[in-house]
């Protein structure tokens, strides 16, 4: 299953209940030089469907994303 996502993906976060996953992308993804943050709703069967994408803002040099 391919998913979208607005550039590579550098880490990714659960969140504690298990609904929801956010993906970190790198690398120039919002054709700025910025980062993006994708966010899935995670299904009962663990199917993905994307939600939202962040505004640009978050600097290139982003590591490591944290949910709670």
């Amino acid at each position: 299953c391919t998913l979208p996502t607005a550039g590579p993906g550098a880490d990714t976060a659960l969140s504690g209940d298990s609904r929801y996953l956010y993906v970190l992308d790198v690398l120039g993804a919002n054709g700025h030089g910025g980062a993006l943050i994708d966010s899935y709703s995670v299904g009962p069967e663990g199917g993905l469907v994307h939600l939202a994408t962040s505004d640009p803002g978050i600097p290139d040099g982003a590591s490591g994303l944290a949910s709670n």
